[in-house]
């Protein structure tokens, strides 16, 4: 794993980390693009040197674009392979369409192959395990969806790009321990509660027990997590303000505390 770094509340990939402790058995790196949970779209520029890095090592990339069509307005998503034929021939693209259109119970997926040696191997490998077939539900599914869903996923990153806007908001008028890092793409944020002073466990039992509010605490994504919280905002803004009250007022009780005891 190759930790993101963090630069005022940007994340970004660290090339030169990833040089360091690149070791010879590394055949392969994956990546989230975009990325789940800080909310990266990343750029052609950053994606490019990721490529570039990866022909000279000759490294293949597992590309996992499954929140590629969630792009909050005014953002771009990049498929890493659209860059050039040479990254594209190293390239593996998996995408979905079960995350965007909430299709996840009709298990099905694509994996996008430009080399056509590495293409044939995966199904081969695929063929032998008899997992590769699909079914006509999945299938009709994704065209239908693919094919006229753009009105619908247009006014739904509407919606979630006020839902963004909801919790920053409301994190900066009434919950400031809280730093939510505003995200380009998903339905997901990334919430900063360093400022409260507790580790994962404490943080996740805070959160749970106290607020009574479900998240993902976040050094379960990885080094680098600690401290933040994953918030889901694919749902109704009734729900999302109900949320941030509980959270807002177990975060008060906090304030309290630390009041009372100062005095």
């Amino acid at each position: 794993m190759n930790p993101l770094k963090e630069d005022e509340g940007r994340w970004t990939m660290d090339i030169r980390a990833l040089e360091k402790t690149l070791t010879p058995e590394v055949k392969m790196i994956i990546i989230s693009n975009p990325h789940n949970p800080v909310g990266r779209s990343w750029s052609a520029v950053e994606l490019r040197e990721l490529g570039e890095f990866c022909l000279e090592k000759n490294i293949l990339i597992l590309s996992d674009e499954i929140h590629c069509d969630l792009i909050l307005p005014g953002c771009k998503h990049t498929p890493i392979a659209s860059l050039s034929e040479k990254i594209a021939e190293i390239t593996v693209t998996c995408t979905a369409p079960s995350k965007t259109f909430n299709l996840a119970g009709l298990s099905t997926s694509s994996l996008i192959i430009s080399n056509p040696v590495l293409r044939k191997y995966f199904n081969s490998k695929i063929g032998r395990l008899h997992i590769g077939y699909g079914n006509i539900f999945g299938t009709e599914a994704s065209v239908a969806a693919y094919s006229s869903g753009d009105e619908w996923l247009d006014e739904l990153m509407a919606y979630i790009e006020g839902n963004v806007k909801l919790v920053t908001d409301y994190c900066a008028d009434s919950i400031p321990e809280i730093v939510p890092v505003k995200p380009e793409a998903t339905y997901m944020i990334w919430l900063d509660c360093r400022k409260l002073g507790m580790s994962g466990k404490e943080l996740q039992e805070f959160f749970t027990a106290r607020a009574g509010v479900g998240l993902n605490e976040g050094s379960s994504f990885g080094q680098g997590g600690e401290g933040f919280m994953r918030m889901n905002l694919g749902t109704n803004r009734k729900r999302i303000t109900k949320a941030l009250e509980k959270i807002e007022g177990a975060v008060s009780q906090i304030r309290t505390k630390n009041h009372t005891e100062a005095e």
